[in-house]
């Protein structure tokens, strides 16, 4: 079993995701992975992921299968991690993010939005070698889930980088997607997403 996922993985990561980039609204596609991540018999009860509602608004151009399994992995990677004294993760949130300068001016293009939990953290040493190829720091872990979360958001023209510090008090991946023109000037919150400051999107996700 551990064979086979392990060669699933890699032809994962090998293979990367053809086709054209597409205009993608945000809200739709985290509700359909979201639903995925709740719904695993590991955690079924366990976690519960909330997304900000100025995130489910945002319009976004990627490869809806990258972005998706983007997501994907940061969430269960997430409710994977267990630290040293058992803590793992409890409750996520995918919420807004500050800019960060890319080449010394602002990622005015990008969308910035952070994966944050309640985890028990990424230690400061890790934090540059999370990336690459087959470091994993779980004694089960293959060390290849964000490796394909790094190479589908450069494909795509994002960025993506591990936050000092998480909101949560976890570990905090902070994302760049491209943005997308078409109704960009629509992207307005009605009156009760004004009022709710985090929103589970799906029904595992709910308390």
């Amino acid at each position: 079993d551990r064979l086979a996922e392990l060669l699933r993985q890699f032809l994962q990561f090998s293979k990367g995701h053809r086709g054209p980039p597409q205009d993608i609204q945000l809200g739709e596609l985290l509700e359909e992975v979201c639903q995925s991540v709740a719904a695993h018999p590991d955690w079924r009860t366990a976690i519960k992921i909330e997304v900000a509602p100025s995130v489910v608004r945002w319009r976004v151009r990627a490869h809806p299968g990258a972005l998706s399994q983007v997501f994907y992995n940061l969430l269960i990677n997430a409710a994977q991690v267990v630290g040293p004294e058992g803590k793992r993760a409890a409750r996520m949130e995918i919420r807004s993010a500050e800019r960060r300068s890319r080449g010394g001016e602002a990622s005015r293009e990008l969308h910035m939005l952070a994966v944050c939990d309640d985890g028990p953290g990424i230690d400061h040493e890790m934090r540059q070698k999370v990336f690459e190829p087959f470091f994993s720091t779980r004694k089960e872990g293959f060390g290849l889930g964000l490796a394909v979360v790094h190479r589908a958001v450069s494909s795509m023209g994002g960025m993506i980088y591990v936050q000092d510090e998480s909101p949560l008090g976890g570990a905090a991946f902070v994302l760049g997607i491209p943005r997308t023109t078409v109704g960009h000037g629509r992207e307005k919150m009605s009156a009760a997403e004004q009022t709710t400051g985090m929103t589970g999107l799906n029904q595992g996700a709910r308390e």
